[in-house]
């Protein structure tokens, strides 16, 4: 029984990555935002901008160093390969955290299973469109294993690439030094490395001037208003209106700095895993909620964690609370595709910012209850994060 749980979950991952390859090498510029990183890598080596209005490149700069290798080779094979990391890095951090947190050799086999069963749906889109999101998941998966498991070093590592796929990656790290305070020095010097790469690899005043080009990019982004992105606003604007400009920042920075207090007075005091998964739930349901140009593929990042809290509440006798996070999340997967008829790609506008409120409402009321997991009927579940999270 053991060895078909471990068997099925990498069925799971392995058939259908070997399907999406085929497709990709018989066709590998269909349904794929990789050609938007594969002109910015040319762009890069002749030395033009990266940026033009809202359409095209949002990346820093570090992105496109990162990125170059994928250029280099021929297209059928870099975008197979491309996948196939994105895919090992969502697939190795999730066996890494599983082993972590499980008891006994035939647990981890069923847990990785699970996880696999419930995040793999939300996963499988951002995967097969080649989109950057799945190695951002990645990186977030990898930095939470190296957490539990005390590599704090290794930990910042993956938290500074993270910059280079999301700028929005910095207040991830913000959130993890306030709960990892022995990141602050590991996560600055990751951090400034990353950002530093790029003049390893071009002019310094052509990189200043991408870096120049980059913020006023993202500033652009940061207004707009177009009906296609899952943020909050993808909920304000099925009711006719939006919430941007300076109301929109100040929302964005309230949200956050609650977050980081939150982080600092609460979790940071907890026991593992609790401790490591609340900064993971925070700094995800953030980048979901507040990034104004959240894709409803883009929540890649938000389903393994959140897999990983519903098989491990299952573990601890939390079945309410499991079957709440492992619905959520199938349902994120899953309903968009089913109601596809009706209510064409729009749906997922709408329901990923929705189902990210109820678990961020979730996780509030961990905090204000000083308790790991709350169960439906509102009393405590029994296991306190600090006696039932190890």
């Amino acid at each position: 029984m053991r060895r078909g749980y471990l068997i099925g979950a990498l069925a799971l991952w392995l058939i259908s990555l070997s399907v999406i390859s085929v497709r990709v090498a018989i066709n590998p510029i269909k349904r794929t935002v990789t050609p938007t990183y594969h002109q910015a890598s040319r762009d890069w080596a002749e030395r033009k901008t990266l940026y033009e209005g809202t359409s095209g490149m949002h990346y820093l700069p570090p992105f496109v160093a990162l990125y170059a290798p994928f250029e280099w080779m021929p297209l059928r094979l870099s975008e197979v390969v491309w996948r196939w990391l994105g895919t090992a890095m969502i697939a190795g951090g999730l066996w890494r955290i599983c082993r972590s947190c499980s008891q006994s050799a035939e647990r981890l086999d069923r847990d990785f299973f699970f996880v696999t069963a419930l995040s793999f749906p939300l996963c499988l889109p951002a995967i097969s469109n080649g989109q950057a999101n799945a190695t951002m998941a990645g990186l977030f998966l990898l930095a939470t294993a190296c957490c539990l498991e005390k590599r704090m070093w290794l930990a910042a590592l993956f938290l500074g690439l993270t910059v280079a796929v999301k700028p929005l990656g910095i207040a991830a790290i913000g959130l993890a030094v306030a709960v990892f305070p022995s990141l602050l020095v590991p996560s600055l010097v990751a951090t400034i490395a990353v950002l530093l790469l790029p003049y390893a690899t071009a002019p310094a005043p052509y990189v200043t001037s991408q870096y120049q080009a980059s913020w006023a990019n993202l500033r652009e982004c940061a207004v707009i208003s177009e009906n296609r992105f899952a943020d909050l606003n993808g909920i304000i604007r099925a009711f006719g209106t939006e919430l941007n400009g300076t109301p929109g920042l100040a929302l964005r920075a309230i949200a956050g700095l609650t977050m980081f207090v939150l982080c600092v007075v609460w979790v940071r005091r907890q026991s593992e895993p609790g401790r490591s998964l609340a900064w993971y739930g925070f700094s995800a349901l953030y980048l979901m909620l507040f990034n104004p140009m959240t894709e409803a593929n883009s929540y890649v990042i938000l389903a393994p964690g959140f897999a990983l809290a519903s098989v491990l509440a299952w573990n601890r006798g939390l079945r309410t609370t499991a079957w709440f996070w492992g619905a959520a999340v199938l349902s994120m997967g899953l309903l968009p595709n089913l109601v596809r008829p009706l209510f064409g790609n729009s749906f997922a506008l709408v329901w990923h910012p929705i189902m990210a409120l109820l678990l961020l409402g979730w996780l509030v009321a961990v905090v204000l209850r000083t308790s790991l997991l709350v169960d439906s009927d509102g009393l405590s579940a029994g296991i306190k994060l600090g006696k039932g999270a190890g």
